[in-house]
């Protein structure tokens, strides 16, 4: 084994213990990163030193550990950015059929930064706004961050909701008589619609907006 494999091979298992992250979890959030997603077999030759990660691997593996690809290349010894982590490129929550097309791994954020507004990278994701329909608050092209375990609606709150495989950002309310009601900041174009807790228990809540990133 040279020197080169066996520096990779620790980099990335400590970066995965630090993690706490089993293999099979690791493979799967990678999974979403690669166009050539690799097994269980195949990460773990790479972490014990007995195979190199192709090149093009490098890049999406600094972005699932949040470490500069550079640095788990073994190519220099800076690891300044292992504070920075993307929001999630895909989810595998069971029955949220998100095209992953719509997710953006544009930005990075500092952990600490994370922890003061007690949020997990483990559950962000940042999407790009697909229209205006939100517009004086976000516009077409803006990002939306999504935490995907806030969910529950107890007061009114901005969310991201998944129809026909399209994400929508809208302002949902409830109301005194146990009803809900989906705005937008356009209700001519986009009237209200109020809910049963019912119906609302069938619209595909992605999560609640927690960070909005817009252009000039």
């Amino acid at each position: 084994m040279t020197d080169l494999r066996r520096t990779i091979g620790q980099r990335l298992r400590k970066c995965r213990d630090d993690r706490g992250w089993t293999l099979e979890e690791a493979v799967k959030r990678l999974s979403h990163l690669v166009t050539n997603p690799i097994g269980t077999t195949g990460m773990n030759m790479w972490e014990l030193g007995e195979r190199l990660p192709k090149l093009e691997a490098f890049v999406p593996l600094g972005k699932l550990y949040g470490v500069p690809a550079s640095w788990l290349a073994g190519l220099d010894e800076n690891q300044h950015a292992g504070d920075y982590f993307f929001p999630q490129t895909g989810t595998n929550e069971p029955g949220l059929l998100l095209d992953n097309s719509i997710a953006d791994d544009a930005l990075a954020f500092r952990a600490a930064f994370l922890s003061e507004h007690n949020l997990s990278h483990e559950t962000l994701m940042l999407v790009r706004v697909p229209d205006d329909s939100m517009s004086g608050l976000l516009a077409k092209g803006d990002r939306a961050l999504i935490d995907l375990h806030k969910k529950e609606v107890t007061q009114r709150d901005l969310f991201a909701i998944l129809v026909s495989g399209r994400v929508w950002i809208r302002w949902i309310r409830p109301e005194m008589d146990e009803t809900f009601t989906i705005s937008s900041t356009d209700p001519d174009q986009y009237p209200d619609m109020k809910l049963t807790a019912a119906e609302l228990q069938k619209i595909q809540i992605i999560g609640r907006v927690v960070m909005i990133v817009t252009s000039r």
